[in-house]
C-alpha cells in the first residue's frame, strides 16, 4: 500500500506548479482586466487556441482548463477542446516505442481536428449561455468588490488587499492547496482500487471484446488519475487495443480535470460534460472502426 501512496503524492504534485500558475493568472486577470475578460474569452478562436494547448503532453492543462471554466473565464467550447486533446502522458509512452511511433501523429491531429471542431460547434450552440454566464460572473465579481470597499483588510479573493503579495501569491496558494488535496484523496482511492483490482485485470477487461473496445476503452479513460492513459496507450503498444480503441480512450481521458469540475461547478453539469465527452470519445471511436482506419 505504501507505493499507493506514493504514485497518489507524485501524480498529485506533478500537477502543482500548473495549478497554482493558473491561480496566479487568474487573480492577476481579475484585479487588471476584470472588465475586458470577456471580449478575449468569448473570441471564436479560443477553442483553436485550446486545442493547440491541450496537444501539449502534460496532465495539468486539463486541470487549468477545468479551473478556469469553474471561474467562467473560458467557454464551454474551449474546455471541450482541451479535454478532447489533451492525452496526459499516453503521447510520452507511444514516443517510446516502435509501434506506438507510428500511431502518435494520426492520434495527435485526429483529437485536435475533434477538439477545434466540436469547440467551436459547441460555443456556436451555447453562445447565448455563454455570454449569460460570464455577465453573470462579472457581475458576482464586481458585488464582491463592492462589499469589500470599505472593509481595510478582507480576505476575500475578489477584494483588492493591502499588501499585493497576498493577492498574487497567498490566495493563489490556499486555493492550490485546497484543490490538491482533494484530488490527492482521491487519487488515494483509484489508487488503491487499481491495486486490488490488479492492473492485469484491467489490461483483461480491455482486451475482452474487440467489438466493444471503443466504449470499454473511454470507460477506463474517464478514471480521474493519471494511470488510466498510460493503460491504454500501453495496451495499445502490446497490441492489445486497436487504434479506434487507442483514439476513444484517450479522448476521454482528461485525469484528474473532472474532479476540479464536480469540486467547483453543480453535480448536475459536470455530469452532462463528463457523459458528453464520454458520448463524444465512443462516437470517433466507431467511426474509425467503421471506416477501417488504422495505424
Amino acid at each position: 500500500m505504501l507505493h499507493v501512496l506514493e504514485h497518489a503524492l507524485i501524480d498529485t504534485l506533478k500537477i502543482f506548479p500548473f495549478l497554482i500558475i493558473a491561480y496566479i493568472l487568474i487573480e492577476v486577470f481579475t484585479y487588471f482586466l476584470s472588465d475586458k475578460l470577456n471580449n478575449g474569452i468569448l473570441s471564436k478562436w479560443a477553442p483553436l487556441f485550446g486545442g493547440l494547448l491541450g496537444t501539449i503532453p502534460q496532465c495539468g492543462f486539463g486541470v487549468v482548463s477545468a479551473e478556469l471554466y469553474t471561474r467562467r473565464f473560458i467557454t464551454i467550447g474551449t474546455l471541450f477542446a482541451v479535454f478532447i486533446a489533451t492525452s496526459d502522458e499516453a503521447i510520452l509512452v507511444l514516443i517510446a516505442s516502435p509501434e506506438g511511433l507510428k500511431a502518435l501523429i494520426p492520434v495527435i491531429l485526429i483529437k485536435l481536428v475533434l477538439a477545434i471542431v466540436v469547440g467551436v460547434l459547441l460555443d456556436v450552440i451555447f453562445a447565448k449561455r455563454n455570454k449569460r454566464l460570464m455577465e453573470k460572473a462579472d457581475e458576482e465579481l464586481e458585488e464582491e468588490l463592492e462589499d469589500c470597499e470599505d472593509v481595510q483588510a478582507c480576505s476575500c479573493c475578489a477584494c483588492k488587499p493591502e499588501s499585493k503579495w497576498e493577492i498574487f501569491l497567498l490566495n493563489p496558494l490556499i486555493h492550490s492547496l485546497k484543490i490538491l488535496a482533494f484530488i490527492f484523496a482521491v487519487n488515494i482511492v483509484f489508487g488503491t482500487i487499481i491495486h486490488f483490482v490488479g492492473e492485469d485485470n484491467v489490461v483483461n477487461f480491455l482486451q475482452s471484446s474487440s467489438a466493444f473496445g471503443p466504449l470499454i476503452s473511454a470507460l477506463v479513460g474517464l478514471i480521474p488519475n493519471c494511470a488510466s492513459s498510460v493503460i491504454i496507450s500501453q495496451l495499445y503498444v502490446l497490441g492489445g487495443l486497436n487504434f479506434a480503441s487507442l483514439v476513444a480512450g484517450l479522448c476521454a481521458n482528461v485525469g484528474v480535470a473532472s474532479l476540479v469540475l464536480f469540486r467547483k461547478i453543480k453535480i448536475k453539469e459536470a455530469i452532462l460534460i463528463i457523459v458528453s465527452l464520454f458520448a463524444i470519445s465512443i462516437a470517433i471511436g466507431y467511426l474509425l472502426m467503421l471506416f477501417n482506419i488504422s495505424f
